[in-house]
């Protein structure tokens, strides 16, 4: 997608100005709650979008109202519209999420944003006790992970990295950089169309020589920006000081200073990290905070990529009993994370993104008829036997998962399994039968079976970052085997494989009881999911949509998103409606669910289809319930099925 495509709106002819108040609804959709903060970078409101029902109640965000003096301007909204484009793609579990950026007659130009929980960094500081050293390496290591991958993956650079744009939730853990690229965009903005500089307060003392003497900037600019953080952090007080010109002299031309004593031993890595030229400064930020977290714990292992450890012999946390809310389940996943000593969310050593899902007991399976489905709204065919496929949806019945354990919060990309495929020397199961795969053809707008298509090339735009595509349940066993034994060559005590048919349902519900985990509406899924909507129907023209029924809105991405493009579930996972399917370790039973043990079920003992969960990017609003269930044979492959790893914790 292009930046342009990522932005569209109407314009918006500015109608009576007025200040906003708790109870403002922008674009009949959000409505303002509380006025979390307002400067010269503008105001920014707790709000709940209509259109998004999480636990029952509409979804918590933040919404960024612009500065006055820029919000009716026409060439400022074309910058942050170009802006926004770039910062839009951003997924990574250490970066807020940008939403949406529309413009309302009344106020203007506004963004929406992730809600998150917690504090700022500058909050944080302002403790009488200060900011234990672990807790600092924590967020330090955070923030290089997002700021690389914003730098490699998107050429994206945040330009004002600084204690005010890191929230730190102290119940879980987590950190978040925020204001990726459009607070500068705000402050450049501010000095080009008010003919001066305007720099943003408490921003100056975090600026790089080159953003002062304004050259090109680029990745090395963030970087500096996080070593004078970290000098900030550690030692309770800036490099340089001073302000304006003299503040920028010095950044520009003075050495760099000395650390206090008890940290001298930082003191080359500093002096490298506030280097006057980028180039002289470390490649990235990861290998800036690893060289400092070497000497200052030697032996630690880098905070933000905590080993799973094994479950102690210490009293359990209550299961959490579905029906129950996303702050219980964030609560519960806590819990667990501080009883064993791992973080709730977790990037291991091959790069998957995974999430720690408590023990808990829930409802599987429904009890669906047509008639109810279509009363919602639900176009039920009547070819293809659907009333049988519904009722091997049945019956309903309680599940307990015993253990937690860590789930992926996004597919495997194809950047992780090619990183296999090259170690391995292994070869998917569409290049080695000589049938190939399923993919596009931009010429007749249609699929096409073809020897061609594998996980390599599936006919429509993938990067490294996307879900790996057209390849087998067996396929996914050969990944997770080499996981596996990568495991045991390291003395790494963990074991990985594909989530059971009950963990999925589970984990993709997060304790809600309705059809989505967004609600039981259709178009609650809107934000939440890439599904069989308006872009798809423009990539696939001659499909009959009388039949095969879509979802009304346009979610921007006709084929394959980047995990994490979407709204997350209570459970902090990504994509469990929609995208791609997920392989599942079971064989598939219609019958199964009557049988089906009560305590971690482990599926059917033989068959000849396995598991499918979850819908992909060009599935309807049935496939994409909850409780839908699909089986297909170990070996087929689909340009919309992929899968995720669950790690389990011993």
């Amino acid at each position: 997608m292009s930046s342009d495509e990522s932005f569209k709106t109407h314009r918006v002819v500015p109608g009576p100005r007025k200040d906003v108040s708790p109870g403002t609804v922008l674009q009949q959709r959000y409505r303002l709650q509380r006025l979390l903060d307002s400067g010269g970078m503008g105001q920014a409101w707790l709000a709940t979008d209509a259109t998004r029902i999480v636990g029952g109640s509409a979804a918590q965000v933040v919404i960024k109202l612009l500065p006055f003096a820029l919000r009716w301007n026409e060439s400022a909204a074309q910058d942050f519209a170009r802006e926004y484009g770039r910062v839009w793609l951003l997924s990574h579990p250490h970066i807020c999420k940008l939403f949406d950026m529309g413009q309302d007659p009344q106020v203007g130009s506004f963004q929406v944003m992730q809600f998150l929980s917690g504090v700022t960094i500058r909050q944080l500081q302002q403790h009488p006790d200060g900011i234990e050293q672990r807790v600092v390496l924590r967020i330090l290591s955070a923030c290089a992970d997002g700021l690389d991958y914003a730098h490699q993956q998107q050429q994206v650079i945040h330009r004002a990295v600084k204690p005010e744009n890191v929230m730190y939730d102290q119940a879980t853990g987590t950190v978040h950089l925020m204001d990726f690229g459009l607070a500068a965009e705000i402050r450049e903005s501010l000095s080009r169309y008010s003919q001066g500089f305007v720099a943003q307060a408490g921003t100056e003392r975090y600026m790089s020589p080159e953003q002062w003497q304004g050259q090109l900037q680029n990745a090395g600019c963030d970087q500096w920006s996080l070593g004078v953080m970290a000098w900030e952090l550690l030692t309770g007080a800036a490099p340089y000081h001073g302000s304006g010109m003299t503040l920028g002299f010095a950044v520009c031309q003075a050495p760099v200073p000395k650390l206090p004593s008890h940290l001298s031993v930082l003191q080359p890595v500093i002096e490298r990290v506030l280097q006057k030229q980028a180039c002289d400064r470390f490649g990235t930020c990861r290998e800036f905070v690893e060289e400092l977290t070497g000497l200052l714990q030697p032996r630690a292992v880098p905070v933000s990529q905590p080993v799973p450890p094994r479950v102690p012999p210490v009293t359990r946390p209550e299961l959490l009993f579905a029906p129950f809310s996303g702050s219980a389940a964030a609560s519960a996943q806590a819990e667990w994370g501080n009883l064993l000593g791992c973080s709730v969310q977790w990037q291991d050593e091959f790069g998957h993104d995974l999430r720690l899902i408590p023990a808990g007991e829930f409802t599987m399976g429904c009890s669906e008829s047509p008639a109810t489905l279509q009363q919602a709204g639900f176009d039920v065919p009547l070819q293809g036997n659907w009333e049988s496929q519904l009722n091997q949806e049945g019956p309903p019945h309680r599940v307990q998962l015993t253990r937690p354990f860590y789930l992926g919060a996004g597919p495997v990309t194809r950047g992780q399994f090619a990183e296999f495929v090259r170690a391995s020397g292994y070869r998917a199961e569409a290049e080695t039968d000589g049938k190939g795969s399923w993919g596009y053809n931009f010429a007749t707008t249609s699929f096409e079976l073809r020897p061609d298509f594998t996980w390599r090339k599936t006919g429509f735009y993938q990067t490294d970052a996307h879900p790996v595509v057209n390849v087998s349940w067996n396929d996914a066993q050969a990944y997770i085997q080499w996981l596996n034994q990568r495991c045991q060559l390291s003395s790494w005590v963990r074991r990985y494989r594909l989530p059971s048919e009950a963990e999925w349902e589970y984990s993709c519900g997060a304790g809600t009881p309705t059809r989505f985990h967004t609600g039981d509406h259709l178009a609650s899924v809107e934000g939440f999911a890439n599904v069989l909507d308006v872009s798809v129907a423009k990539a696939f023209p001659k499909r009959d949509y009388q039949k095969w029924q879509k979802f009304d809105f346009d979610d921007r991405h006709a084929f394959t998103s980047v995990p994490g493009a979407f709204s997350c579930n209570g459970f902090g996972l990504y994509d469990m409606h929609g995208n791609v399917w997920d392989w599942c370790s079971d064989w598939y039973d219609g019958n199964y669910y009557g049988k089906s043990p009560v305590a971690d079920p482990p599926g059917p003992s033989s068959g000849s289809s396995r598991v499918l969960r979850g819908g992909g990017w060009n599935s309807g609003p049935l496939e994409l319930r909850t409780c839908y269930r699909y089986g297909s044979t170990p070996g087929s492959r689909l340009c919309s099925g992929g899968f995720r790893v669950l790690c389990e914790l011993e």
